[in-house]
């Protein structure tokens, strides 16, 4: 794929209180050189770790939600990701508890 470096299933993103996201990049048969597998937008982004906690009560983010694509390279007819993207992690209600911070991409 053309243009900047796509956010993909080896690449590594941390929610705000340092939890793992997890990438399950699906549905596309063609991998960048390294093996990896480009993510679309509307690819699984799970979080495992988060050890985040209001008052007394744990309140994980468990997934990231896109709000801002890379519209200018699609897979599958889908907004693919790259480091200019935005996800927000949210928790088990659905509210957003931070950005995703893409360390690696």
């Amino acid at each position: 794929m053309a243009g900047s470096r796509l956010i993909n299933s080896g690449s590594m993103l941390l929610c705000p209180h340092g939890g793992s996201v997890r990438i399950a990049a699906t549905g596309y048969s063609a991998r960048q050189p390294d093996g990896s597998i480009p993510a679309k937008a509307t690819d699984a982004f799970t979080i495992a770790g988060c050890p985040f906690v209001v008052g007394s009560r744990p309140s994980p983010c468990i997934q990231v939600k896109w709000v801002v694509t890379n519209v200018a390279e699609k897979i599958d007819g889908q907004p693919s990701l790259n480091a200019q993207s935005t996800g927000l992690c949210l928790g088990s209600s659905g509210d957003p508890q931070g950005p995703v911070t893409i360390m690696r991409v």
